[in-house]
């Protein structure tokens, strides 16, 4: 009788162990980065309202009371990402007794402020991109809830998750509502341009613009790929959000650029190809289309009315214009990059346009599609993923504190 109860206590234990192994097959979270599943991985990862699936490796963050870090912790976040299927997966537990208000619009996870990933509407999960549930819900509580969303490889800076408890509808934030997160998957650690293939050159590798991703970022994002994306409307990069025309460009009247920095000071150059052809663009570059080159600029958003060659760009009405941005990193606190001086004559060893390729390590590339109307500047469809969030982004202001900076973070469709 004795030996069966230890052959059972044994077989017992193995069978935990086993079980413990399958769970932690896969990466554990490493802050910024969540923990990442693997083939083959056991438990699968669903949004089912059963957490058990979930291991202690896959805490991300703790969500403070208000956000605030002199709060108490009322829940935590756990994170896993899915490279083969670019699914991000989150699970909110509540400490201690507490117990989730079940408001849907009140539990949700977002980029900022303004930009949805998920939210409790997202239910009931049924596959398809966003999916919600709540974990043990009775009336209008619940233990927790599990969440998944698409989203590419990449640097966020603003990934906010926020829960709502109680009747005395108590909020939980990750700190300052907006933390890091990182998705990196093999093979995919740069940034490229995704201007058309009629830009020759400066897409694709080996030749074209690319930076190793870091937390130098133009806007607040920046997703991560193994080559140039080219686009014909250059929307084939998920998050090119740092820098939008202001004013008017046909009458010069308030010409101006609105760029976003987040992680730092930096360089920036930038160049538009406006002056030829019958939609104002010709697929070439040229040396006077160049907008900035060795440009500092700080961390935060900063407007610039003055541009490299002229005061003013004036541009054809009605007419289309592709533009390339790149933000690299300060070299000895300064920025002198490349052999091109301003306002030193463009000579044939010389010229801005040797910064519109190559690679660096740090910082970011951003193109855009301008359009041109009579009396104001719109700009190509922004998308927030490459699958499954919603593809554009209309009118939305995103208000951040970020460092005692505020940052306007403006829909790359609305209208300036």
């Amino acid at each position: 009788m004795k030996t069966a109860r230890i052959l059972l206590i044994v077989l017992l234990l193995a069978l935990i162990m086993g079980t413990y192994s399958l769970v932690a097959a896969k990466v554990a979270a490493n802050p910024p980065e969540p923990s990442y599943i693997e083939s083959g991985d056991s438990p699968a990862t669903e949004v089912d309202g059963n957490p058990s699936e979930w291991a202690a490796d896959d805490f991300f963050a703790n969500l403070h009371k208000a956000g605030k870090v002199d709060k108490e912790v009322l829940a935590t976040i756990s994170l896993r990402y899915d490279c083969a299927t670019k699914i991000l997966f989150a699970s909110v537990v509540p400490t201690g007794t507490l117990k989730i208000n079940t408001s849907p619009i009140d539990n949700f996870i977002k980029l900022g402020d303004s930009i949805k990933l998920v939210d409790g509407n997202d239910r009931p999960p049924d596959g398809n991109q966003p999916d919600f549930e709540w974990v043990n819900k009775v009336d209008s509580s619940a233990d927790g809830w599990e969440a998944s969303v698409l989203l590419v490889p990449g640097y966020y800076s603003n990934f906010n998750v926020h829960a709502l408890f109680g009747e005395a509808a108590d909020t939980a934030q990750v700190l300052d509502r907006s933390i890091e997160l990182t998705l990196v998957c093999e093979g995919k650690t740069h940034d490229y341009g995704d201007l058309p293939e009629i830009y020759t050159g400066l897409t694709l590798d080996p030749t074209g613009a690319s930076h190793i991703v870091s937390g130098l970022l133009l806007g607040l994002a920046v997703n991560t790929e193994g080559d140039g994306q080219p686009n014909a409307t250059a929307e084939g990069d998920q998050f090119d959000d740092g820098v939008f025309p202001l004013g008017n460009w046909q009458t010069g009247v308030g010409q101006a650029l609105q760029v976003t920095v987040f992680g730092g000071d930096g360089c920036l150059f930038g160049w538009l190809d406006y002056k030829d052809g019958a939609d104002g663009y010709n697929g070439n570059f040229e040396e006077d289309e160049t907008l900035l080159y060795n440009y500092s600029i700080t961390t935060g958003t900063t407007t610039i009315d003055k541009l490299d060659f002229l005061n003013q760009v004036i541009v054809g009405a009605n007419s289309n214009a592709f533009a390339r941005f790149r933000l690299l990193p300060k070299v000895n606190e300064g920025c002198d990059y490349g052999d091109w001086v301003l306002p030193a004559s463009i000579s044939a060893d010389s010229t801005p346009l040797d910064m519109l390729t190559g690679a660096y390590e740090g910082g970011e590339v951003e193109d855009y599609l301008w359009i041109f109307g009579p009396n104001a500047v719109s700009m190509a469809g922004f998308s927030a993923s490459a699958e499954g969030v919603p593809t554009i982004w209309i009118a939305v202001a995103a208000l951040l504190s970020l460092a005692g900076i505020t940052i306007f973070a403006w829909m790359r469709r609305r209208t300036v």
